[in-house]
């Protein structure tokens, strides 16, 4: 312990660059007061039971009353996302002569989209707030891991790579938080504004029963579910970013032997400094894949029928919109895609850089035979770090171009059957 000291201490003023402390390598307190704001508002609308201790820097969750307002909210959403939407739809088609009169009437495309919408908000909401144990377990590792591995295997560090990394961090949380702000103030503001479109809970009223209390009650009601199902998706986003900025370049560089340039201390290359990180890493992904890798197929099958619906919509019904709805599904249509792919493209990265990282290790020039045995044992036991299900579905490289091919496809399958059913 005192060599490993020594030596750290030595080469931090070899190379005449600041000793590392406890708080330089931590997530700045306006990223953790953001995340504590967030889990705040989320838990006073009743969309997420967590809440975040300052002291400790620990996200805890409340397993009362708080976690059954949740849970009571949550079904909520779901039967308005399986139930009053469809409902909605039913009543849409049988009030219609014809189905060529569907066709002229553009508000179906707010109900598809809100319906698609609620599903996902439904199924992500429920991952949060049916499994708050392995969600705190999962946010934990992320701000010890922040706060603990740097300290630990980074013996001197650069200030200015530190704040360039930092401020790409920040840029990417502002803009997506002036990104999901936007659209959610799209949506409030429509709500208000069109409060009998089909997706919102007004739909269907007649307009001598929609007097102001039932307007205010419906809309604001409305719009609290938005906002709370936003934040919680906001968090998610936040969540993920840190990830990727502190988390998987460990994968790709730190932990992968036989690179020029390291930025940790040699002693992360030793055999047992190396397994433990290893499989910590491993248990992580293992908690994700379990408890929530099972939504990444649901989701996106939801994400592809979005696309779609805005792509024919833009396609055949560009003369009925307005200016503002053109703007929304022509955001929507380029936007879901690219961020669903940019997600598809990292998570397959990592599971890339985890097999370079396994197949460096055969490279290495290990000290003694004992090493090399043990380190070739553990190897073959190693995973790859992927995310997924847990099961079958492993997400790849590949798999970004699966996803562009089958909405390609998908989308010129639409085109021709919306040609036969409707201009025939």
């Amino acid at each position: 312990m005192f060599e490993i000291l020594h030596e750290m201490i030595r080469s931090s003023r070899v190379r005449r660059v600041v000793p590392v402390t406890e708080t330089d390598f931590q997530v700045s307190k306006v990223h953790f007061n953001l995340l504590r704001i967030l889990t705040t508002i989320a838990r006073f609308l009743g969309f997420a039971p967590y809440y975040v201790d300052t002291t400790i820097g620990k996200l805890s969750f409340y397993s009362g009353v708080c976690h059954g307002r949740c849970i009571h909210n949550w079904l909520w959403m779901t039967a308005y996302a399986i139930i009053v939407l469809p409902t909605h739809a039913i009543q849409l088609h049988m009030a219609s002569d014809s189905i060529l009169s569907i066709r002229s009437n553009k508000t179906i495309i707010y109900l598809v989209l809100g319906m698609l919408f609620c599903c996902i908000v439904t199924i992500i909401m429920g991952t949060l707030v049916l499994n708050p144990t392995p969600i705190c377990q999962i946010m934990n590792c992320i701000l010890k891991y922040i706060e603990k591995f740097p300290v630990k295997y980074m013996p001197t560090y650069d200030p200015f790579q530190e704040r360039i990394k930092m401020l790409s961090l920040e840029v990417f949380m502002v803009a997506t938080i002036g990104g999901i702000l936007f659209v959610l103030s799209f949506i409030i503001i429509h709500c208000f504004l069109h409060p009998t479109t089909l997706a919102y809970p007004a739909f269907s009223v007649p307009s001598q029963f929609l007097f102001l209390p039932v307007y205010l009650l419906s809309c604001s009601w409305f719009c609290l579910s938005a906002f709370g199902s936003v934040l919680t998706i906001l968090s998610i986003l936040i969540t993920v970013e840190l990830y990727l900025f502190y988390f998987l370049p460990v994968i790709q560089k730190e932990l992968r032997l036989g690179r020029v340039r390291y930025k940790t201390h040699s002693m992360l290359r030793e055999p047992y400094h190396l397994v433990l990180n290893w499989r910590a890493l491993q248990v992580f992904v293992t908690t994700f894949n379990i408890e929530m890798g099972f939504v990444i197929s649901p989701v996106q099958s939801i994400l592809l029928a979005m696309v779609l619906v805005c792509n024919v919509s833009i396609v055949f019904q560009w003369h009925l919109f307005r200016f503002t709805t053109k703007i929304l599904l022509i955001g929507a249509g380029l936007l879901i895609p690219t961020i669903w792919c940019f997600i598809l493209y990292m998570a397959g990265q990592q599971y890339l850089a985890s097999i370079k990282t396994k197949e460096s290790w055969k490279l290495e020039n290990w000290e003694g035979i004992k090493d090399r045995k043990y380190i070739s044992r553990f190897r073959r036991s190693c995973r790859s770090l992927g995310a997924g299900d847990g099961g079958s579905l492993v997400v790849t490289p590949v798999m970004v171009l699966q996803f562009a091919d089958s909405l390609s496809q998908n989308t010129f399958r639409a085109f021709i059957t919306y040609v036969e059913l409707f201009e025939a």
